[in-house]
């Protein structure tokens, strides 16, 4: 694996930055991946992950969303029901000894309250938020001039990485996630 880069708005063109998602995950196929998400899950994170998902599906990927703490709102258990949104709750770090691979979405970091598997290697993190302390992996995109997580993912989808709809796959509910996270997190869009 080579060694970390981080990706920021300004640095590389949206095309650059899809191209070294893909390389990243194409590189890492020999074991399965946690797409963890940190706190109590929302509609960002919830979309930002199906979409990683979908990435991983499209490369022949194992991809498992996971999460530490319960989903807390009711609109969001409602969300991950009417969508079947594939998520299994983590009690302990046990729980992922069976992933090789860690990939953060809506997050730069994960939950204090596990103990992370050594085996498990941070491999992504797509954030909008500004960390207290840039994460280190292979592919780190943070973006702070981006009202959603969910937004960078689009952008993915947009360049060609797993665009929405092809191969014949259904991604009503990928779409969907990822519309009413970025709804969410930018208030009805009047933040952007």
């Amino acid at each position: 694996m080579s060694e970390p880069q981080a990706v920021t708005n300004g640095k590389q063109s949206a095309v650059a930055r899809a191209q070294r998602l893909e390389q990243v995950l194409s590189q890492a196929t020999d074991k399965p991946h946690v797409i963890l998400l940190a706190g109590h899950p929302d509609p960002d994170a919830i979309g930002s992950a199906m979409a990683h998902r979908r990435i991983c599906d499209r490369l022949g990927i194992s991809a498992t969303i996971a999460h530490v703490l319960p989903l807390s709102r009711s609109e969001n258990r409602a969300l991950v029901k009417l969508l079947g949104v594939p998520m299994v709750r983590i009690d302990k770090g046990e729980d992922l000894e069976e992933f090789g691979y860690l990939s953060l979405v809506d997050a730069s970091y994960y939950e204090s309250n596990i103990q992370i598997p050594d085996t498990l290697q941070l491999l992504t993190v797509v954030d909008h938020h500004r960390p207290k302390q840039p994460p280190k992996a292979p592919f780190v995109d943070l973006r702070h001039d981006v009202g959603a997580t969910a937004t960078i993912y689009a952008e993915y989808a947009e360049q060609g990485l797993a665009p929405l709809g092809s191969d014949g796959a259904d991604d009503t509910a990928v779409a969907t996630a990822m519309f009413f996270g970025i709804q969410t997190d930018t208030d009805d869009f009047s933040f952007a």
